[in-house]
C-alpha cells in the first residue's frame, strides 16, 4: 500500500476560546453550528486544551525521533504546511520508552493547537496537510498505527480537497500545485533543506515547558 495523501483541511476542534464563530460556520450547516460550537467548547474543557501549550511533555523529543511529523514553511497562498508519516512510526521503540497511544494522541493535539494558536491565527486560513502512508500494510489495519490515524482524523470536520497519488513524480506534482519548489522538503522532491523555522519554535517551547536548562519561552510577547 504505497499511497500518498494530500489533504487540504481545517479542523474545528482547535478553535481558540476567544475566537469568533467564523471558522466553525464555514465548516457547518446553519442547523448544527450551535451544537458543534458547544460541543467544541465542552471537548476543549475536558481535554484542558487552553493550557496544552504550557503543559510539560517529557516524551516530546522521543516521539519526534520515532515518528516523522513536522511543519515546514508555507503554501502558495501562505498556508502552513504539515507533513506526517504514520507508516514510519517506530512503535517498538516508543513502547520500550513507555509511550502509549494516548501519549501520541496528546502530542497530536498539542501540535495542532500550536498551529492555530501560534503559527496561524487567521480564522480564514487553511492548512495543507501531507499524509504519507507508505509503510502501512494490510497487517496494520486494525492495529495501533491505523487506530492512531483514525482517532486523530476524528477531529477534522471536512477535507476540502483530497488528492491521492503514488509514485515520486506524481507526489511532487501534487505538492507543486500548492507549494513552491523552494518550500517543499528535499525528501518530497523539493528544494528546501535544513530546519524549518516553525519546528524550531515548537522545540524551543517544549524544552521550556520541560524545564531544559537554558531554554526560554519563545511565546513571550507573542
Amino acid at each position: 500500500m504505497n499511497r500518498f495523501y494530500l489533504l487540504y483541511r481545517n479542523a474545528f476542534f482547535v478553535l481558540r476560546k476567544e475566537t469568533n464563530l467564523l471558522r466553525l460556520v464555514r465548516r457547518c450547516h446553519d442547523g448544527v453550528v450551535d451544537f458543534r460550537w458547544k460541543d467544541t467548547l465542552q471537548w476543549r474543557k475536558e481535554q484542558h486544551m487552553d493550557g496544552i501549550l504550557f503543559e510539560a511533555m517529557p516524551y516530546f523529543r522521543t516521539i519526534k525521533e520515532n515518528y516523522p511529523h513536522y511543519y515546514h514553511k508555507r503554501g502558495l497562498n501562505n498556508e502552513p504546511v504539515y507533513y506526517e508519516k504514520p507508516g514510519k512510526i517506530n512503535l517498538k521503540k516508543l513502547r520500550a520508552e513507555g509511550i502509549t497511544l494516548d501519549h501520541l494522541l496528546r502530542n497530536s493535539q498539542m501540535v495542532t493547537e500550536f498551529l492555530w494558536s501560534v503559527m496561524e491565527k487567521d480564522d480564514n486560513q487553511k492548512c495543507i496537510s501531507v499524509l504519507d502512508v507508505e509503510g502501512i500494510g494490510f497487517s496494520d489495519f486494525g492495529g495501533e498505527v491505523v487506530e492512531y490515524v483514525r482517532r486523530c482524523a476524528g477531529y477534522t470536520v471536512t477535507r476540502e480537497k483530497v488528492t491521492i497519488v503514488r509514485g515520486k513524480d506524481k507526489i511532487y506534482e501534487a505538492l507543486a500545485h500548492r507549494i513552491a519548489h523552494e518550500n517543499i522538503p528535499v525528501e518530497f522532491g523539493g528544494g528546501s533543506t535544513g530546519e524549518s523555522p516553525e519546528e524550531a519554535i515548537l522545540f524551543q517551547l517544549q524544552d521550556y515547558n520541560n524545564k531544559v536548562e537554558g531554554a526560554t519561552n519563545p511565546l513571550v510577547g507573542d
